[in-house]
């Protein structure tokens, strides 16, 4: 009888043990993966200055067609935003005023907001009256087009569609003056 008692507790050990050890795991993977998708990629997925942007078109939320014609002949910004990204709601609302001082207002202004159309209304909210809104579910249309790897992604092109400058935070695009 004693050598049963002996092994229920140390079962019992061994199990608390077993606890202990997977809460600590599960709160370190927690972590982790907070940790993670608060990051954006340092480099990857922005096109590089001096890229040219082929011609592309897609609909916006309003129904309107949006072309790379309608951006051409003067300076334009373009933002790629996704549902579930934290670096894209920090980055939303400083994208959003970045656009509001921007030259040529909204018909300047392009973003595209990534995701699940049932989840995205807090980012279309947030860029409604200072950009044309295109709405994705995937990596396909104007995504792909501008091979979006991470996100966010903002970029600031010339008369001619070129990348100028590009990266994952307002503050890597060039100051605007206020309009």
């Amino acid at each position: 009888m004693a050598y049963l008692v002996a092994a229920v507790v140390v079962f019992g050990a061994l199990c608390l043990l077993n606890l202990v050890l997977t809460t600590a795991i599960v709160r370190r993977l927690r972590t982790l993966t907070e940790t993670i998708g608060n990051t954006a990629a340092p480099d990857g997925g922005v096109l590089p200055a001096g890229t040219g942007i082929e011609p592309f078109a897609a609909t916006g939320i309003d129904g309107a067609e949006i072309t790379d014609v309608a951006l051409r002949g003067a300076p334009g910004l373009v933002g790629f935003f996704s549902v579930g990204c934290s670096p894209c709601r920090a980055q939303l609302p400083l994208f959003a005023e970045h656009a509001r001082r921007f030259p040529g207002g909204a018909a300047r202004v392009l973003a595209i907001v990534n995701g699940d159309p049932a989840e995205n209304a807090a980012l279309v909210d947030g860029l409604r009256g200072v950009a044309s809104i295109v709405v994705e579910d995937g990596n396909v249309g104007l995504s792909r087009h501008f091979r979006v790897a991470a996100f966010p992604v903002m970029y600031a092109l010339d008369p001619e569609l070129t990348v100028t400058a590009g990266g994952h935070a307002v503050d890597d695009l060039p100051a605007v003056a206020t309009v």
